[in-house]
């Protein structure tokens, strides 16, 4: 034998050795598939996830706040998927979804016959589960063993989730080109809007993405994405999705793209830190999971109410100056609680959260004379009435120091006369506060201070009662809260529950009762 027909010989043992162990490989396979799921189940573990996906912030209403991770990619709930989109996916990638168990041997047969007919591994025969598996948990690698564990594992998904939940995993993680992961970011990124609002001709464009994202790119070939979309939309047609006509009419659509249209912007960049610190403190090991693992943070916030208190502090700061980092001064910082339930509306902590990511509204500054409010309360609840006086005029009261220590009205000013507490309270009186501080006594104010929310540390003498004291706005305006109340002091929270990649709540808020 020459050695070409020698070389010839050994090529053709080394494809008939390829071909007998993909036999081998696909009769193992087709007796795992035969077999129940949940022995599928034990045979391969779930491996970690492969896919960074960002977590979402939603207000209490479920309105979009802001994302973590620079991942282009939002979690969108099945329900605000239009229909359109779900019936292009299952009638271009795996008509049977709804009736397989998560692998279809039909499909497989036939691209292992093509396999090994022509001695490679293009073909696929992937339903939309092991394109999941693929997407989630494996790499591209192509070979037997790893056809074999993305077709196990289908069957463990679908042993262990419901379709639509199945269905959801991918339409978030599934890649559109662009850098956008899932169905929202690629509805911003080509159409500059939620997914919600797309209609057939751009649901059939996304979807058609989804087979060679590079490819069929609008941006770059936008022939190419149209010719795409109408096979799409004729695979919809051949199911039985769509009529002809409404498929020719979607064809016919113009494609008009966003041109670099973004998805929203962070809502509430202050209080999103705020509630990762709350994370974190609660539990680090998920605080370290939470900016590339897909979370979904539902809170207490208001979005009307968050962009109306924006909108208060930038119009009621005048940039006078800059400080040595450049920051413009002065600064301000805003809270807003429902007073019923100590959940968190709204959170300002500074005017520009780009130039200053400092969280002035967790900053104990002195309240001055809003302090008053705690003084009363206790003065109020000391058997004193709204009647009740004290004469204002100057007073003194030892320091400590070398000199005696006196508080001032505004200006000076005294009317040398009694002065009721509601008179007091209406013209914001230094003296006549101080002097029921000394009435009552220091340590009655600060007990009343505590029971309504303040939790800083005060310093026990009288400057207190005019707000020598730092305490924070959060703080303030839980101790306020407690006023709108009725005298029922809440505790302040800003998450309502965490929901896990899957749909697991790993966390739900159980707000402290409200306590007098």
């Amino acid at each position: 034998m020459s050695p070409l027909e020698s070389r010839r010989s050994r090529r053709l043992h080394r494809k008939r050795l390829a071909r007998i162990r993909f036999l081998a490989g696909l009769a193992a396979a087709v007796m795992i598939f035969l077999a129940s799921p949940l022995v599928a189940s034990a045979v391969v573990p779930f491996p970690a996830p492969r896919i960074d996906r960002s977590s979402t912030f939603y207000d209490a209403k479920g309105s979009f706040i802001g994302r973590l991770s620079e991942v282009n990619q939002q979690e969108v709930a099945l329900t605000q998927v239009p229909a359109t989109v779900k019936d292009a996916l299952i009638a271009t990638e795996d008509a049977s979804f709804y009736h397989n168990d998560g692998v279809n041997l039909t499909s497989i047969a036939r691209a292992a016959y093509t396999d090994i007919r022509t001695g490679s591994l293009a073909q696929g025969g992937s339903t939309l589960t092991q394109q999941l598996v693929k997407n989630v948990y494996l790499s591209s690698e192509k070979s037997f063993w790893r056809k074999l564990v993305e077709a196990v594992l289908a069957l463990k998904l679908t042993a262990t989730y419901s379709k639509n939940q199945l269905l959801a995993m991918y339409l978030n993680t599934v890649y559109f080109g662009q850098g956008a992961y899932g169905i929202q970011a690629a509805s911003w990124t080509y159409f500059g809007m939620p997914a919600s609002n797309l209609n057939l001709s751009q649901s059939a464009l996304l979807v058609g993405l989804i087979n060679a994202p590079s490819y069929f790119d609008p941006y770059g070939n936008l022939r190419a994405a149209v010719a795409r979309r109408r096979q799409v939309l004729q695979r919809m047609v051949d199911v039985g999705m769509i009529t002809q006509a409404r498929a020719d009419q979607a064809a016919r659509a113009p494609v008009v793209l966003a041109g670099g249209v973004a998805p929203p912007t962070q809502v509430a960049p202050y209080f999103i830190a705020y509630c990762l610190n709350r994370i974190a403190a609660r539990s680090p090991a998920l605080a370290k999971d939470i900016s590339l693992g897909g979370y979904r943070i539902y809170t207490t916030l208001n979005v009307g109410i968050q962009r109306a208190a924006d909108a208060a502090v930038r119009s009621d700061l005048p940039q006078i100056s800059t400080n040595a980092q450049g920051v413009p001064q002065p600064e301000g910082a805003l809270v807003s609680l429902d007073p019923k339930t100590g959940g968190i509306m709204a959170m300002v902590g500074g005017a520009n959260f780009q130039a200053t990511s400092f969280n002035r509204a967790l900053a104990p500054r002195q309240p001055g004379s809003s302090f008053k409010a705690f003084l009363y309360t206790a003065v109020l609840s000391s058997g004193y009435t709204a009647a009740s006086t004290q004469v204002d005029k100057p007073v003194s009261y030892p320091s400590g120091h070398a000199k005696a220590w006196s508080p001032h009205n505004y200006g000076n000013h005294y009317l040398w006369r009694p002065v009721t507490v509601q008179q007091a309270v209406q013209i914001s009186d230094n003296v006549v506060a101080v002097k029921w501080a000394a009435k009552i006594g220091l340590d009655k104010l600060i007990a009343y201070a505590r029971k309504m929310g303040i939790t800083s540390p005060l310093a026990k003498n009288l400057t207190l009662t005019l707000g020598s004291s730092g305490i924070t706005p959060l703080e303030m305006a839980t101790g306020y809260a407690t006023l709108a109340n009725g005298g029922l002091r809440v505790h302040p929270y800003a998450i309502r529950k965490i929901v896990g990649p899957y749909g697991n709540v790993v966390y739900r808020a159980n707000p402290s009762p409200p306590v007098r």
